[in-house]
């Protein structure tokens, strides 16, 4: 059986069991983002971001996928 840190990561489910943690990177320069279990118990993800231009490329992802997400609801709400 898969441990529950094999499974995607499910943001946004009820109840909210996830918090998303941004701090600076321990790792000498950039930032780092961490998923984590509501109680900090699991670390579900860790993204580092070496520069200010890969955090907006990430935005840039994300922002593209939400249009794609919001033009498929509204062509089957059509």
């Amino acid at each position: 059986m898969a441990r529950n840190n094999q499974y995607p990561i499910i943001l946004g489910m009820n109840p909210k069991n996830k918090q998303g943690i941004g701090i600076k990177s321990k790792l000498g320069s950039g930032y780092d983002v961490y998923i984590l279990q509501d109680d900090l118990s699991v670390q579900y993800a860790w993204i580092h971001f070496c520069n200010v231009e890969a955090i907006d490329d990430m935005i840039r992802l994300l922002q593209r996928t939400k249009e794609i997400w919001e033009k498929e609801e509204k062509e089957n709400n059509e």
